[in-house]
């Protein structure tokens, strides 16, 4: 699990939500005659059990973060959309990373559906 991606899925939720969104009403509605209703739906249903998973780590994920002060968050953000690390403040960057990686550590199992569809739903 690499922090900078869980940071990244952090902080641009709202559109990994509006990702799902978008596929859920995209299935919801292409019932036609080479696609039964069945299929259709069962392919939203797993979109929506998808969607709680991703839920249930950003809930997760930003109670870890409400731990941090606000300029701390401004620098995880940073750090977060960033192409790469910066020279100037790199190691701030790295000092927090490793404070957030500390304490998501052991998370992963918990919230592996979580993970997996924030791989699937992420279009970096």
């Amino acid at each position: 699990m690499k922090v900078k991606a869980i940071l990244k899925f952090y902080f641009t939720a709202e559109e990994a939500f509006a990702n799902v969104d978008r596929l859920i009403y995209k299935n919801a509605f292409s019932v036609s005659a080479t696609r039964g209703a069945y299929d259709c739906a069962e392919e939203v249903a797993n979109l929506i059990y998808k969607k709680g998973a991703l839920a249930e780590l950003w809930n997760f994920l930003d109670g870890v973060i409400k731990k941090f002060s606000d300029g701390e968050r401004d620098v995880l953000g940073a750090y977060a959309l960033s192409p790469r690390m910066r020279r100037d403040d790199g190691r701030e960057e790295h000092r927090l990373a490793v404070a957030f990686a500390r304490r998501i550590k052991g998370c992963g199992e918990r919230f592996r559906d979580g993970i997996a569809a924030m791989r699937d739903f992420c279009f970096w």
